[in-house]
């Protein structure tokens, strides 16, 4: 069996929709053959494999139900307005998840919480217009927005994401960047937040697949490019500013960091012309 990763989605779509569930619909007992998603737009649902126990799916979180797996999905009125958006399809261009030909190389949840990704909101309200609209590259604006969609579901699932404390992490991230002009590290951000600085590493580590050290180079040659780019400056000015004593130094990372070496980073303009 096929193992699909993050960076082998492909995925095709069925159906994506958006529907104001009124009073009385209910879905169930049903089983589909291709995977589904499920974000609760508004409202409160409950969900159960038929035969287990019923469970609570809360707005604002997305429920995954598996190919062949029979169920039944409920609103909760009591709750208010109760709105859905959902997905059907495949992970890959060809072959089917619910006849063995792949499996994702992380596990879905069963409820993933989106309160920390506000994008999942817009992504499904916006797949479910271009699903149904007429625009000419439909398909293909389709097929990245779900991509996107399980991109995102993927880092959330992934142990190695979700083992970080999102926001300690983010305020750490905060912190470094209102002080690169600085020297900083993983000592001194330890030091700032009252950690020890093999927990900063481990934070770093887990939340961004990086080391502090790297975050803050990365950070400085993004800057850097920002400089070049849009104020000018020699290579050499802008690589001291941001902490670079060597500049034959600073352009082997800015080139492994962004790609492409410094020099393409500074173009012409028109004196007295501003860059936008």
């Amino acid at each position: 069996m096929r193992t699909v990763s993050a960076a082998d989605l492909e995925p095709t779509v069925r159906i994506a929709n958006w529907i104001e569930v009124p009073r009385g619909m209910r879905w169930g007992p049903r089983w589909e053959h291709d995977p589904e998603l499920c974000l609760v737009v508004a409202g409160r649902f409950r969900y159960r494999v038929v035969g287990e126990d019923w469970i609570e799916v809360p707005e604002r979180s997305v429920l995954f139900i598996p190919p062949g797996e029979r169920h039944e999905l409920q609103p909760d009125h009591a709750a208010g307005r109760c709105a859905l958006s959902c997905w059907h399809g495949e992970l890959v261009a060809e072959g089917s998840w619910g006849d063995g030909d792949y499996q994702p190389a992380v596990s879905p949840h069963r409820v993933t919480a989106s309160d920390a990704s506000p994008f999942l909101l817009a992504a499904f309200h916006r797949l479910a217009e271009l699903w149904q609209g007429y625009r000419p590259d439909r398909a293909i604006a389709v097929r990245d927005l779900v991509r996107l969609i399980w991109l995102d579901l993927f880092a959330a699932w992934s142990p190695t994401v979700t083992a970080a404390p999102p926001r300690q992490v983010a305020e750490m991230l905060a912190w470094l960047r209102e002080h690169l002009d600085r020297p900083i590290g993983r000592n001194q951000i330890a030091q700032h937040f009252g950690v020890t600085p093999q927990h900063v590493n481990s934070l770093f580590r887990h939340g961004f697949g990086m080391t502090p050290g790297e975050v803050v180079r990365r950070e400085r040659i993004l800057r850097a490019w920002h400089d070049l780019h849009a104020k000018g400056g020699t290579v050499a000015e802008v690589a001291a500013r941001w902490g670079f004593a060597d500049p034959f130094h600073f352009s082997r990372v800015f080139r492994r960091v962004m790609g492409f070496p410094p020099s393409q980073a500074r173009t012409t303009r028109e004196p007295g012309t501003q860059r936008r």
